[in-house]
């Protein structure tokens, strides 16, 4: 019985008083943090246009300056990014960005 007691009182302005726990305030942060990442991927996936691509590399001579360095090593990383990022979709980077925000809101 007390328990129930404890559930059902009331604030001054008779709100449930468990809406002021501190708990519940965390809950509700941490709920519109997750709203928020949830929205901008949904914004990223609805607007792939405004995401970075490999055209700026390209136009930028990325592919050749790949192939005038000398280490072999190097240069296989230099290429291989450059083909991560030419089969990259925006749900790569849409997935990245969420996972990013998602991380702080645990914080």
């Amino acid at each position: 019985m007390l328990l129930l007691a404890g559930c059902a009182s009331r604030t001054d302005n008779g709100e449930p008083a468990f809406l002021r726990s501190p708990e519940y305030r965390q809950y509700q942060s941490a709920d519109q943090c997750f709203q928020r990442c949830a929205t901008g991927f949904d914004q990223c996936q609805a607007t792939p246009h405004d995401l970075p691509t490999c055209t700026s590399q390209a136009t930028s001579g990325k592919h050749d300056r790949c192939d005038q360095i000398s280490d072999p090593a190097k240069r296989n990383n230099c290429l291989a990014q450059a083909l991560d990022c030419s089969v990259r979709g925006p749900v790569d980077t849409c997935s990245e960005r969420r996972a990013q925000c998602l991380q702080g809101c645990g914080n």
